[in-house]
């Protein structure tokens, strides 16, 4: 208690003497010193950073496509590629090529590829034979397997017209066609074309002794007969041959004239082409009133008139054989006779 008192009356006497207890007083605030900031350094944001594709993507695959962008989170990426690339292409021979395939360079078939037994889009017959060749009998033409239309002229015979050859023209090619032709002048073929007759065509008719035939214009013309006949040529006796015509004027109106030019005997034994002449002797004294030895005029008034034509056999011996006389109406026009000399 005494001690209590003690601290008390020595606390008061501070009190009134305006001094306070060291452990009473307050702590003094320091005054801050200036400090210095430092220079900052340049930092990447996070944004620059992130934003930004590799210098480099190659993965050294050319059958992938090396991508980076936006679209990929600026992270490379190598999507695969499909079919023929730089760096994976080409043929390799037996319809084979190398291809990208699964980002792998591969070894495939190479469609299409003529050879390969398989006839594909884009190859025909004529590009690719190989495999597009025509079955058998068939031709490639333009492009396109075809029969021909015809191989030989009697594929093409389509009737039996005498007269009309049938012929396939280029027989068993791409351009092969029947084609109908008329006949021209041609002994043993069944037929006698227009503008022939029987010296260029033997299947043309000829007439026998009694056959009237055009003479001329409006004018008919019969060889009756033939005669071997024995002229006396100053005491010489050659063989003749007379021919014995009947002359007819076949309309009411006009006349016509003829003339023994228009009459010819071929003796093909003898070689001769014989033409009319006037006989010697006793032969034209006996016949002169019958001997044709100019033109003559015949109308509608004439009715038949008989003559004689006679003819020199360049005095060689006249053999039976028959003769052929032929008679020239106009010119392309001529009728023939056979008839064998009495």
């Amino acid at each position: 208690m005494r001690a209590v008192i003690i601290i008390a009356a020595f606390a008061a006497a501070l009190f009134l003497s305006g001094c306070t207890l060291p452990w009473l007083q307050p702590t003094p605030t320091p005054t801050p010193t200036p400090s210095v900031m430092p220079t900052p350094t340049a930092v990447e944001t996070p944004t620059q950073a992130e934003h930004q594709c590799p210098a480099n993507c190659s993965d050294g695959n050319p059958c992938t496509a090396d991508i980076c962008s936006a679209v990929t989170d600026f992270q490379c990426s190598h999507d695969s590629l499909i079919g023929p690339q730089p760096g994976c292409s080409g043929d390799i021979g037996n319809c084979t090529e190398k291809a990208c395939s699964g980002g792998a360079c591969v070894t495939r078939p190479k469609v299409p590829c003529c050879g390969n037994g398989v006839c594909e889009a884009n190859e025909t017959c004529d590009s690719c034979p190989a495999d597009c060749g025509c079955s058998g009998g068939e031709l490639c033409c333009n492009a396109v397997c075809k029969t021909a239309a015809c191989t030989s002229n009697t594929q093409c015979i389509t009737g039996h017209n005498a007269c009309i050859n049938y012929v396939c023209d280029n027989p068993n090619t791409c351009s092969a066609a029947c084609t109908q032709r008329n006949k021209t002048c041609m002994n043993g073929d069944f037929c006698c074309p227009q503008g022939c007759d029987y010296m260029t065509d033997n299947d043309c008719p000829a007439y026998s002794r009694g056959s009237w035939a055009k003479a001329k214009s409006n004018l008919s013309m019969d060889v009756d007969a033939l005669f071997r006949r024995s002229c006396d040529q100053n005491g010489t006796y050659h063989d003749w041959l007379a021919l014995k015509v009947i002359l007819r004027f076949d309309y009411p109106e006009g006349s016509a004239r003829f003339s023994p030019t228009q009459v010819n005997i071929i003796d093909s034994s003898l070689g001769l082409n014989m033409t009319a002449a006037i006989p010697p002797g006793d032969c034209y004294t006996s016949d002169k009133d019958y001997i044709l030895n100019g033109t003559i005029t015949l109308d509608a008034s004439s009715g038949e008139i008989t003559k004689l034509i006679y003819f020199y056999p360049a005095g060689r011996p006249i053999p039976q054989e028959t003769k052929r006389v032929v008679i020239t109406a106009t010119p392309g026009e001529r009728y023939i006779w056979l008839v064998a000399p009495q």
